[in-house]
């Protein structure tokens, strides 16, 4: 673990064994100005999905892609089409080096309901081998594109989820420096801050 594969801090608790599917972004997606499936081409169910980090406009902060992009929404979407896990991936335009993922709280309390997995592109590579396709391959098609791409894996996989949360108490810190222009004495300017950041 943090080597080739870290947990998410919402991960489920379990052990899965089943088969996998390659769930592009994982959206599900459908406005007035937007269409996007990743499951309309596979059954989800039972299966885990495997799903780039990301959306197809990585360098672009208002994409209309942004707000479906967060890890914990695609895992909802996962969820609601039946997978029995995620494992997510980074591609190489989202993310050149390949980092892991922070094992660290994402300011909810509420579980995902399935175990979710971060792996190493080498690591889906292998995954993907007989398919024909590569981790790299794929994000340069969808993101090309704009399109879906999903498909069934010919893989079994099997992952065993185990995270514990530690809770920590900290403290408010309250400071008053009082002002030297007489003028000005009685005026107060609050600065906040979070105590962990």
């Amino acid at each position: 673990v943090h080597t080739d594969f870290v947990p998410l801090a919402f991960s489920e608790n379990r052990r899965e064994t089943a088969p996998l599917a390659f769930a592009g972004y994982g959206f599900d997606i459908k406005t007035d100005s937007l269409s996007w499936n990743d499951y309309q081409q596979i059954d989800a169910g039972n299966r885990w999905v495997l799903v780039l980090l990301g959306d197809p406009e990585p360098e672009d902060p208002n994409s209309v892609f942004a707000q479906y992009g967060e890890p914990r929404h695609k895992v909802m979407v996962a969820r609601d089409h039946n997978a029995a896990g995620v494992l997510f991936v980074a591609g190489p335009e989202f993310d050149q080096k390949d980092e892991l993922l922070s094992l660290s709280f994402d300011k909810s309390e509420a579980g995902s309901g399935l175990p979710v997995f971060h792996i190493k592109r080498d690591v889906a590579d292998v995954l993907l081998h007989d398919t024909g396709y590569t981790i790299d391959s794929l994000e340069t098609l969808l993101n090309t594109t704009r399109k879906s791409h999903s498909f069934l894996v010919d893989r079994i996989m099997t992952g065993n989820a185990h995270v514990i949360k530690e809770y920590k108490q900290t403290q408010n810190v309250t400071a008053l420096i009082r002002g030297t222009n007489p003028e000005l004495n009685d005026e107060v300017i609050i600065l906040g801050a979070h105590y962990d950041h």
